[in-house]
């Protein structure tokens, strides 16, 4: 069976031809609407992000593995939650590091990510909420 790290390494891989596609794909649509300096929608560096990021950890319980990766700064490191599915692996769950708790480790009165120091799905959806209520970002506390 293949290890979670060759499953990451050929996953990031696999991601950077599907970005080149997708860019190529794009490019007749971007000549159309868009000049070459403008930055919306243009998902500039994208690819090179793509190429640079890197496995920094790996920590496995039972048939779960956390894959942890590093991107150029400044972006945060990404958390990869893998199942082993038998004989193959999947991606579970994708999270980014805390922007607000990034030094400041268990910070429990984070709003954002409640001490964990990791962003989902779950936690993109209450800040999107918290936004659109002009609700302030926590000040950070150190």
């Amino acid at each position: 069976m293949q290890s979670a790290e060759e499953f990451m390494r050929e996953f990031l891989r696999a991601r950077t031809v599907e970005i080149k596609r997708e860019l190529e794909k794009r490019a007749p649509f971007r000549q159309r609407y868009f000049t070459d300096d403008c930055f919306w929608d243009s998902r500039k560096g994208v690819l090179e992000r793509n190429e640079a990021e890197t496995i920094i950890s790996l920590a496995s319980s039972g048939n779960k593995v956390e894959v942890i990766t590093q991107q150029p700064d400044p972006f945060p490191r990404l958390r990869y939650l893998l199942q082993n599915l038998g004989q193959s692996w999947l991606i579970r769950c994708v999270e980014m590091e805390c922007s607000y708790c990034r030094e400041v480790s268990g910070n429990v009165n984070c709003v954002f990510c409640n001490g964990t120091g990791w962003l989902g799905d779950k936690n993109q959806i209450e800040r999107i909420k918290m936004l659109k209520c002009n609700i302030p970002p926590p000040r950070r506390q150190f």
